[in-house]
């Protein structure tokens, strides 16, 4: 079939689009995921400011926000502290947290991005008003490859490894992911991360010049 209107050859490239970003993304995760878990994707450890990322995060994510209409509010507190961490693996958190907000949350038109301290941790939260997780879902949906069943009923596209990602990525940065939600009332994602002090900083300087370098 030859689509010969405008109107028609805009929207088939729109799906088209899309449809690749899904793919390459998907392959993204895969091989994220298997690099994690292998042992062969290390990760660095240098003073990472949040707030920027968090801005470049959720410019990455307006392609999503934007057609769907959703507004996404970014709140920062000031003279938030930098993490010790890989900036590239927490980008990765951060696009699959806000992606999962856009695609399950769509429907509340509204997406949240906190950022503030809470003692020792920088806490990174993003919520939504979409179709929420029944609570006895919240320690499996961490698994690969897992898929609730409203998730899977509402025929929602995914591989299922977004969350397992994001929650290896942060163990590995000696933090912790937390989930709150309910049916119908949204999701909130909260990603406790250590602030980068001084003295973590200049180990993880020492560390990496003491590490074994291969030609």
């Amino acid at each position: 079939m030859v689509v010969g209107e405008e109107g028609q050859v805009r929207k088939y490239g729109e799906v088209m689009r899309a449809e690749g970003r899904r793919l390459t993304d998907m392959v993204e995760q895969i091989l994220e995921f298997s690099g994690i878990e292998s042992g062969d994707r290390r990760l660095t450890a240098v003073p990472v400011e949040i707030a920027p990322l968090l801005r470049d995060a959720i410019e990455r994510a307006a392609v999503l926000a934007e057609p769907a209409g959703v507004d996404v509010e970014l709140t920062v507190q000031d003279d938030l502290p930098p993490v010790l961490g890989d900036g590239p693996a927490l980008m990765r958190v951060l696009q699959n947290l806000l992606g999962n907000a856009l695609k399950y949350g769509a429907g509340g038109k509204w997406v949240g991005v906190d950022a503030h301290r809470h003692g020792k941790d920088v806490v990174i939260t993003v919520s939504d008003r979409g179709i929420g997780i029944d609570p006895a879902e919240h320690e499996r949906i961490f698994e690969p490859f897992y898929r609730t069943p409203a998730v899977v009923d509402a025929q929602l596209q995914g591989a299922g490894l977004g969350l397992s990602l994001v929650q290896r990525i942060v163990r590995a940065h000696d933090g912790r992911v937390t989930v709150r939600s309910s049916p119908g009332e949204g999701a909130a994602f909260s990603v406790f991360l250590p602030a980068a002090t001084p003295e973590r900083a200049r180990r993880a300087v020492r560390a990496r010049a003491e590490a074994p370098r291969y030609s």
